[in-house]
């Protein structure tokens, strides 16, 4: 993610190189939003800015991306995922920072966003009873891959991790009903 200002004396040339470079590279993506209602912590509005996702295919560090485009390496940060990346964009599931919409981001990771948007509840609370909602919507027996898979499908599959002895034991006890029945 890289964080540009627009009052900076280069800010044209790296919105250039972020939306032409796509067409000379096809395995990089990006979307980008502009950041001007962000509070600090005294409530005062900070400096107007845009935030950048890139997506690139292969690996790339922080140093290769700072010499290609020419942008100094500390307005350049990693994240662990494209997903919160982009969550990030936007504030999602952040309640304490402003909110910005989805559709004011410009890119072609745009859809990606929205995906990420509908297939996340905003809470780890939410996130568990989506997948207890799940397992309640069965009408039958329910093999445990097929319920990963499903979990995956959802985008909760982090939820599963973190919790799979409690969701195993509840599965069981929903695949009990049909082996009594039987």
């Amino acid at each position: 993610m890289l964080i540009i200002y627009q009052d900076d004396l280069c800010y044209f040339e790296y919105m250039n190189f972020i939306e032409q470079y796509q067409f000379k590279n096809k395995n990089y993506r990006y979307l980008y939003i502009t950041h001007d209602k962000d509070l600090d912590d005294n409530g005062n509005v900070k400096k107007e800015h845009i935030h950048v996702v890139l997506y690139f295919d292969n690996p790339r560090t922080i140093d290769s991306i700072s010499k290609e485009m020419n942008i100094p390496s500390n307005y350049i940060e990693s994240y662990s995922s494209i997903k919160t990346a982009l969550l990030y964009l936007v504030h999602y599931n952040q309640g304490e920072k402003v909110q910005y919409s989805a559709d004011d981001t410009f890119g072609n990771l745009k859809t990606d966003l929205f995906k990420y948007i509908l297939n996340t509840p905003s809470t780890e609370e939410e996130r568990v009873i989506k997948l207890l909602d799940l397992i309640d919507s069965y009408y039958d027996y329910t093999t445990y891959s097929k319920f990963v898979r499903d979990v995956c499908k959802n985008g909760l599959y982090d939820i599963l991790r973190r919790n799979n002895f409690m969701f195993i034991k509840i599965l069981d006890k929903h695949n009990e009903k049909y082996y009594t029945n039987n």
